[in-house]
């Protein structure tokens, strides 16, 4: 990829006018979606010197009976999304946490969530193709970051096998409030989500016994200052065909895990213009099964900080234990998100991946984003 190509991937999204509206409205349908381009350059590592990109598209139509003026608490969503991308990690950077949480490692046109959900006085329930991200593991103020693992934490991603972007799975979940401060959420799916291959717009769920069942389950514990999660994985485990055998083999089976995340807001001034936040993620599992078996990731959040109070900046951290030390990873990433326009966002990046195994790159990323 030559700078000149680089250059106008970075500005693309300027290049496109469009006014921010209120997400549009007809017959009890929602429209809207955004763009995000990512600029990689990686000025040091074992891989090779040089410039990638990485960009992703989502369209999302959402129909509620309430808005329809039909019964109320139905909700049914589609989402889709194109993917393109020269795949900066593997071919550039050679990280394993994922160097930005938009590099699919391929060029897709696809579905990333389908599913019909019903609010019940007590309970919620959805079923259909889900990303576990959107209800499990979140940190509120880890979403600034672009390194993989801030989105939800990587032993998470490997050894649960979870739905997740860029490859989702059908299940079921369920929301259970318990209070103003508490509540439990609880899924179950495809312990296999289909490869690309075989599956080129995620619509070919193909459900077998041999991929198993992954169960997410959390407790949400809200306060004035933020929330506490604390949630177990379980996968019953799951085997691959071997076409010069003929015959099944095991992968693993009855894998767990454990994981914490602390989402505070440690201080504000008056006016509530100006914050600082932090947050902590915590994930283990057994290294009997798991060559990635521990995580820690952290960092903190500045926001309004600028005269017109229109950014953020954010310092973290996120640290994959493996059983072989040459193979653990830490990421330091800095990040300053500014919003230009209502419609319009850049994010200037810099991440260093202390990984002996490519040789400590540095990495610089540019995001420019675009919601309509």
């Amino acid at each position: 990829m030559n700078i000149h190509r680089f250059l106008i991937l970075i500005l693309l999204p300027f290049s496109i006018s469009a006014q921010k509206t209120d997400t549009l409205f007809y017959d009890g349908f929602s429209f809207n979606g955004d763009l995000y381009v990512d600029g990689v350059y990686n000025y040091s590592g074992e891989i090779k010197q040089g410039t990638g990109y990485a960009a992703m598209g989502l369209a999302k139509v959402t129909w509620t009976s309430d808005n329809a003026g039909l019964w109320n608490g139905t909700e049914v969503l589609f989402s889709i999304s194109p993917l393109v991308g020269s795949y900066p990690s593997d071919d550039l950077v050679g990280d394993f946490q994922g160097i930005s949480n938009i590099d699919a490692g391929g060029n897709y046109i696809c579905f990333q969530e389908v599913w019909i959900k019903h609010n019940f006085k007590h309970f919620s329930i959805s079923a259909g193709l889900h990303d576990a991200n959107s209800l499990f593991a979140i940190s509120e103020h880890a979403t600034l970051f672009i390194n993989g693992s801030f989105g939800i934490p990587s032993l998470i991603a490997e050894s649960a096998v979870a739905p997740l972007f860029p490859l989702t799975a059908p299940g079921i979940d369920l929301e259970i409030p318990l209070g103003d401060k508490l509540a439990f959420n609880t899924a179950v799916y495809d312990g296999m989500p289909t490869d690309f291959e075989d599956n080129p717009y995620n619509l070919s769920w193909s459900l077998s016994q041999k991929d198993g069942l992954l169960s997410l389950n959390e407790l949400v514990i809200q306060h004035a200052s933020g929330y506490n999660k604390i949630g177990f994985f379980y996968h019953s485990g799951t085997a691959v065909y071997n076409e010069t055998t003929e015959l099944y083999d095991t992968v693993f089976e009855h894998n767990y895990g454990l994981y914490a995340i602390s989402d505070q807001e440690i201080w504000k001034n008056n006016d509530n213009s100006k914050s600082i936040s932090t947050f902590v993620q915590i994930v283990m599992c057994p290294q009997r099964i798991n060559e990635h078996s521990a995580y820690v990731g952290g960092g903190f959040v500045f926001t309004g900080f600028d005269s017109k109070q229109n950014s953020i900046f954010g310092l973290a951290l996120a640290h994959a234990q493996c059983d072989t030390h040459s193979l653990s990873e830490t990421v330091i990433e800095l990040s300053y998100a500014y919003q230009i326009t209502e419609q319009i966002s850049i994010q200037p990046d810099i991440q260093y991946v202390l990984n002996e195994s490519v040789s400590y790159p540095l990495v610089g990323l540019m995001r420019c984003g675009i919601e309509f």
